[in-house]
């Protein structure tokens, strides 16, 4: 979990511009790493979903700060507490992702390329401040927070909600 949250943070925390080029599901961690960055560029058939409660977890701090940071306050219940899978077009819609096109590469491409054009230092300086109070939380929280996902995680109610899920992957798969 502290690597997890390592990973996150970096991400989170980079300087420069960084936009997530997404062309298929980003899922629980896969989903807080396009949320950590600056803004993501999704295909028509990519989906994004924080789906921890849903498994019966509760967030490692810094990825519940990403959470909070990367979707609108309006998208909290669904996002975060309900786990909504969210279609590219629909996190356009909720302005979760900036672009939706066949070629989320080129898109993204373009918005760092627009990033860019901004001062470097200005630019991390800003996105620093925009983050300042996620992160404070974040190193707060974390201790206690790693150990709420923990025991969570070892529970009964969790170890059978995943696998549930793994059985119905297995059985989609075969």
């Amino acid at each position: 979990i502290e690597a997890f949250e390592t990973l996150f943070e970096a991400v989170f925390t980079f300087e420069k511009p960084l936009v997530a080029a997404q062309n298929g599901p980003a899922i629980a961690g896969g989903a807080v790493i396009a949320l950590a960055c600056d803004a993501r560029a999704m295909t028509p058939s990519s989906t994004l979903a924080l789906n921890e409660v849903m498994l019966g977890l509760p967030f490692p701090s810094m990825a519940f700060e990403i959470g909070r940071f990367g979707f609108p306050p309006i998208e909290h219940t669904d996002g975060m507490l309900l786990g909504k899978p969210y279609s590219a077009a629909e996190a356009h819609a909720a302005q979760i992702a900036r672009s939706v096109d066949d070629d989320a590469v080129k898109a993204a491409t373009s918005i760092a390329r627009a990033m860019l054009q901004t001062s470097t230092g200005a630019f991390a300086e800003v996105k620093r401040a925009l983050r300042a109070d996620a992160l404070a939380r974040a190193h707060a929280n974390g201790k206690a927070s790693r150990a709420a996902f923990l025991d969570a995680f070892f529970g009964d109610d969790a170890q059978k909600r995943i696998g549930d899920v793994v059985a119905k992957l297995e059985r989609k798969s075969a």
